[in-house]
């Protein structure tokens, strides 16, 4: 429903064959229209609200060709209205408080669905706003208008109106606007007040703002006894003072002042006949020509061991209102009826001292004012030196003994004899304070807490004097009682000394993580494979390395919590899906409160292809050459192939020729030269093999057997079996060996490897060479192509009745 019209919608109305509806409407003053709809297939109609308020009535019926018409529906009655028929009463009133605040509160009768109160604010001299000052919630009942807004002024007339509405936008009539005058009131100062034997006199403070800065005003001050409800005793008004004298009070009775403030500028305002603040908050003086007795506490303070001597500390509340003159302290040892005494003027404490340790003392506080009256004797107080008061703290210490964000320190309370005791023996509040120097001399900060018995430094590292490099915290304890007397810091006492928190930096990275071995029928073949892996026990961080992650291209796939120097892993059952060749295994340390290193040792299966192993001239243009017999069969390999007109240029790019990458195993020279000296490389993704062995092949029809390895250059004069290169190495190092000019025919070649136990490992070499120098190279694996292990290692060559060897390293 809207303001002027109404959707009339319909439904389930069986009017099979009907030519349309009609629609009755009865508005409020009783006339009847009908309304046609031609359309059968509507079932709704928009029906105007044009006749005013009050009740309207629809209900509808379906009509036929041939004039029949059904009954009418149900009625359906809708009342419209223009207005809300509640008015809110409101009333406004200066806050009691006295701040000049303007309280606005309201009501509205029930009967209307209020969504929001509308509050219009304006000043004497302002027209009327045409947008509300604030919109409330339908609930609201009450508004406070305050200096804070910004929309109070101070000694103006100020003019509020409140108005509903409900959801429909409709509003409440008849509002009343009120009227407040806003003027904060003066606030009495007890610390002026000042009580005589015959007289009160009590000051208070201009209240602010202040209207201008020589404003004129008159106060108005009302006495009463004992209660706010009882007749006034006094009532004066005078002009331009802020202090009143209450003349011969009757002593034992309480005496209640309020204040307030007439403006009397001629404000030219239509608000009130008397422009005031309320009265100030009641001031409450009590009267008596005996001063009251005194309420005091008597501390024993800490005996430093070995000392027989003593300290008692006295304190006591003062009067503000009273003109006491001094205080008269007295104690003695208890069952003694010699008592010593001080007076203490203008003061509210004493330090009593060179008291007899062993002894119990009785003490009193008695209260004398200007004309010699006492106040009455107050009970005595008794304190002791048993136990000795010594509330030092004992550094328990972090927990854990490590930090790294945040730093606990814990401590207990302790007697004379260092004993933990569970109370905090008097003191009020502990002060903790860390430092990275164990002297506590500089770079240190500190916190002062109420009495408890740990406290933990938040993001301890943010510090500025702690990092990394600063790996060590110390902590220290002391109390202080509410007289601001302290006891030692813990650290003072030898027996207990200071606490010593480690930074927990994030645990090492494993350095490296090695691929042992990889196991599995055929490498890129049918079946699954077991990858081998191994790594060294990284060194602990302060809180201890917990466990290790493995990971697999960078998802964890397992835990390692064993303790050992060396660690073993093996991830097994790999299927074909896993790419060896691009596969990276990691392993992450994780330390025992869940600090884990980013950085990790990373291993990839070594993946190490043979050279071409042989290779010769099917005419005077064509080089052939075969696959690796070590390397993986279904591995598709590339090739590159370098000649050379002499074996010493290999290497140089400006004389050779490079072919390659190369998918067969044959390739076409076309060259200038008698003899072409030649070697070839597989290729496999990123890994590369060695270059074969160099081969030499005649361009006159004329085949010439390859020379394995040969390196070219002079032929020597001797046999020679060099050290290899490099050494240690890891996986694969080169053996370089002669065979002399002498052996002109060419002699049986054997290059042997063997463990430091005697025992064969691998065959290199064992075949014919002619003259020349070669070059051999070990993968680091046995006959069986499997990976050795770390070690010492002799090769052996052997060449007619030559036999050298030499021992080399082996380390992963």
């Amino acid at each position: 429903m809207k303001r002027d019209s109404l959707r009339l919608a319909w439904r389930d109305f069986n009017a099979t064959g009907a030519q349309g509806y009609e629609v009755e409407i009865v508005e409020p003053s009783g006339r009847v229209t009908v309304k046609t709809l031609n359309d059968p297939q509507t079932k709704e109609s928009m029906c105007p609200l044009s006749a005013g308020d009050g009740t309207y009535r629809f209900r509808v019926r379906a009509f036929y060709p041939d004039g029949q018409r059904t009954a009418f529906s149900n009625t359906l009655t809708v009342r419209k209205k223009v207005t809300l028929r509640g008015v809110v009463d409101l009333a406004a009133t200066q806050d009691p408080r006295g701040s000049g605040d303007i309280v606005l509160r309201w009501s509205h009768p029930d009967g209307d669905e209020i969504e929001t109160f509308e509050v219009f604010t304006w000043s004497e001299g302002e027209p009327q706003p045409e947008q509300p000052t604030v919109i409330l919630p339908g609930d609201s009942l009450v508004w406070v208008q305050s200096f804070s807004d910004g929309g109070l002024v101070a000694y103006r007339c100020n003019f509020y109106l409140v108005r509903a509405k409900d959801c429909f936008g409709l509003v409440s009539q008849q509002n009343p606007v009120v009227t407040q005058f806003s003027a904060p009131a003066p606030q009495f100062d007890p610390g002026q007040t000042e009580v005589t034997p015959s007289s009160i006199t009590v000051c208070w403070s201009r209240p602010e703002p202040r209207l201008k800065p020589d404003d004129t005003f008159d106060a108005v001050v009302l006495v009463h006894r004992d209660s706010l409800t009882s007749p006034t005793v006094d009532s004066v008004r005078f002009f331009n003072k802020s202090c009143f004298t209450l003349l011969n009070p009757e002593p034992g009775h309480n005496y209640i002042f309020q204040v307030k403030e007439i403006i009397l500028d001629d404000l030219q305002q239509s608000c009130s006949d008397e422009f005031a603040s309320v009265f100030a908050r009641p001031l409450v003086v009590p009267f008596d020509n005996r001063p009251p007795a005194v309420s005091f506490v008597v501390q024993p303070l800490p005996v430093l061991p070995g000392s027989d001597k003593g300290r008692i500390f006295v304190s006591w509340e003062g009067f503000a209102n009273r003109a006491v003159h001094r205080f008269l302290v007295k104690w003695h040892p208890a069952g003694s009826a010699t008592a010593d005494s001080a007076e203490v003027v203008d003061a509210d404490t004493l330090l009593v001292t060179g008291l007899d340790a062993s002894q119990r003392y009785e003490f009193s506080v008695i209260a004398i004012d200007s004309l010699g009256q006492r106040s009455e004797d107050p009970e005595s107080r008794t304190a002791d030196f048993s136990p000795r008061w010594t509330f030092t703290p004992r550094v328990l210490g972090f927990t854990p003994g490590c930090f790294r964000d945040s730093v606990r320190v814990a401590w207990t309370w302790v007697d004379e004899n260092l004993n933990p005791v569970a109370s905090a023996l008097g003191a009020d509040s502990v002060t903790v304070e860390l430092s990275i120097d164990p002297n506590f001399v500089f770079k240190k900060t500190a916190v002062k807490l109420p009495v408890q018995k740990e406290y933990v430094f938040q993001r301890a590292l943010h510090y500025p004097f702690v990092n990394d490099q600063n790996d060590k915290l110390y902590a220290r304890v002391r109390g202080e009682d509410r007289w601001q007397h302290v006891s030692p810091w813990s650290n003072e006492y030898a027996e207990l000394g200071s606490a010593v928190g480690e930074f927990d930096a994030l645990p090492p990275a494993v350095v490296t993580a090695n691929i042992d071995s990889v196991k599995a029928p055929v490498l890129g073949g049918p079946g699954t494979v077991d990858v081998f892996l191994r790594w060294e026990e990284s060194p602990d961080n302060c809180s201890g390395t917990w466990f290790y992650e493995i990971a697999r291209d960078q998802k964890v796939i397992a835990r390692d919590t064993s303790r050992s120097e060396v660690h073993f892993f093996v991830d097994r059952d790999l299927t074909s899906d896993i790419n060896l060749l691009t596969t990276t295994w990691e392993v992450h340390a994780v330390d025992s409160v869940g600090n884990r290193q980013a950085l990790a040792g990373a291993a990839t299966v070594p993946f190490l292809l043979q050279p071409p192993d042989s290779g010769g001239c099917l005419n005077d243009t064509t080089f052939c050459w075969s696959p690796g017999s070590a390397n993986i069969p279904d591995i598709q390999l590339t090739y590159f192939v370098e000649g050379a007109r002499f074996p010493e240029l290999f290497g140089n790019a400006l004389t050779n020729i490079v072919l390659g990458p190369l998918d067969s195993l044959c390739v076409n020279f076309n060259v200038p030269w008698e003899n072409v000296f030649w070697r070839v490389k597989a290729r496999v993704g990123e890994f590369e093999s060695a270059w074969s062995d160099t081969f030499v092949c005649a361009l006159q029809n004329q085949t010439v057997s390859a020379i394995d390895g040969q390196v070219g250059g002079a032929l020597p004069q001797a046999f020679d079996l060099a050290q290899n290169y490099p050494n240690p190495f890891n996986p694969t190092t080169t053996i370089r060996y002669a065979i002399p000019t002498s052996v002109a025919n060419g002699t049986r070649v054997v290059l042997e490897i063997f463990n430091i136990a005697g025992q064969r490992v691998r065959t290199l070499l064992d075949a014919e060479k002619q003259p020349g120098e070669y070059v051999a190279i070990w993968d680091g694996r046995d006959d069986s192509g499997r990976v050795v292990g770390s070690g010492v290692y002799v090769y052996r060559l052997r060449a007619k009745a030559f036999v050298a060897s030499h021992k080399m390293i082996l380390m992963k």
